[in-house]
């Protein structure tokens, strides 16, 4: 015996529609959302660690060749 329930195409159509609609039915602006929050994972500390290391280098070169004489 068949004990599923029988649905009309448009009871299909209605529960389709429904699992279409977000969770929420309010906006949230973008700044709020949880990805947005989330902070950095250390990638934007790479540019100034990069600056850093030449400057240094560079420093050690021209205090060396200084130091070294003509």
């Amino acid at each position: 015996m068949d004990t599923r329930e029988s649905t009309t195409p448009d009871e299909k159509r209605e529960h389709v529609l429904d699992q279409r609609l977000p969770e929420r039915k309010t906006p949230v602006p973008p700044h709020l959302e949880p990805e947005a929050r989330r902070a950095p994972r250390g990638w934007h500390r790479l540019p100034l660690i990069a600056v850093a290391l030449v400057g240094v280098i560079l420093v050690v070169v021209v205090a060396a060749a200084f130091l070294r004489g003509p």
